[in-house]
């Protein structure tokens, strides 16, 4: 039994001295991939893993700072009384505007020269409105106009048209053909299936407007809003209600010099629609 015991002992030290002799021939081999344990290579993971989230943390709170590092800690009287005189200025040009618009409406009426057809405008805000009066923020809220080159389509009536006219240096309008209705609808509209929903579905098929309130008043496809949009029917206002505020991305040089002009003459006035939604498409 002892000797059985003397020759594992020999042999176990005989193995662990070839073992011994190996790894130093096998680390100095440069040819050899490196083995890594799996247990390893899961640690070096999680440590990417981690180091990653807190940059990604400290680079947030960064920009955080920096954005509150812009903020002014007090503000000038000045300003406030630039703000003041500027929505003053603004106030009493809307009433103006709306006096002109008044006494147009009625020298047409006394004339007899009212349109017989309505007809659809599409309005554009193109002009930042922060520093607008109230009344003016009032009206562009209304007219669903809340953000830089949002436009609607609007039925152009003498309501309409008054309130277009007190916030004319805030907007561009004009009014667009059939074509323009179309590719505008078709490449950025998003409706909503409910009336008093707020939920935003793009067109991409007839199913969407099938299944919305417009299905309850005959209008089940794309065709059907492009017609009773660009014809001003008589349900054009569940329409327009279908459709959210386009968001356009652009525009091109002449829209820029209209906007230029109005902004240095604070003059408003319509535009070639057509060119405008085309640019901005």
């Amino acid at each position: 039994f002892l000797q059985k015991i003397a020759a594992f002992i020999a042999e176990f030290s005989g193995v662990s001295r070839r073992f011994s002799t190996r790894l130093p021939q096998r680390a100095m081999n440069p040819d050899e991939p490196e083995l890594v344990s799996e247990t390893l290579l899961k640690q070096r993971r999680q440590r990417e893993r981690s180091k990653a989230a807190l940059s990604a943390a400290a680079a947030l709170k960064r920009g955080k700072r920096r954005r509150s590092d812009k903020e002014p800690a007090f503000r000038r009287p000045e300003t406030y009384v630039q703000r003041y005189l500027k929505a003053e200025q603004d106030d009493q040009r809307a009433r103006r505007n709306l006096r002109l618009t008044r006494r147009r409406q009625a020298l047409r009426k006394r004339r007899q020269d009212e349109p017989q057809d309505s007809s659809v405008v599409f309005a554009v805000l193109v002009r930042d409105s922060r520093d607008a009066s109230p009344k003016v923020k009032k009206i562009l809220r209304t007219l669903r106009l809340r953000l830089m080159l949002q436009g609607v389509f609007l039925k152009l009536d003498n309501t309409t048209e008054a309130m277009l006219s007190m916030v004319k240096p805030y907007i561009a309008h004009g009014r667009p053909s059939f074509h323009s209705v179309n590719e505008l609808i078709r490449k950025k509209g998003i409706g909503r299936p409910n009336l008093k929903g707020r939920g935003r579905v793009p067109l991409s098929d007839n199913t969407v407007i099938e299944k919305s309130f417009l299905g309850e008043i005959g209008i089940i496809c794309v065709e059907d809003l492009v017609h009773e949009i660009s014809t001003c029917g008589d349900n054009f206002a569940k329409a327009a209600k279908f459709l959210y505020p386009f968001q356009l991305t652009k525009v091109g040089d002449g829209i820029q010099r209209h906007m230029l002009n109005e902004k240095k003459h604070n003059k408003g006035g319509e535009v070639d629609m057509d060119a405008f939604i085309n640019d901005a498409l």
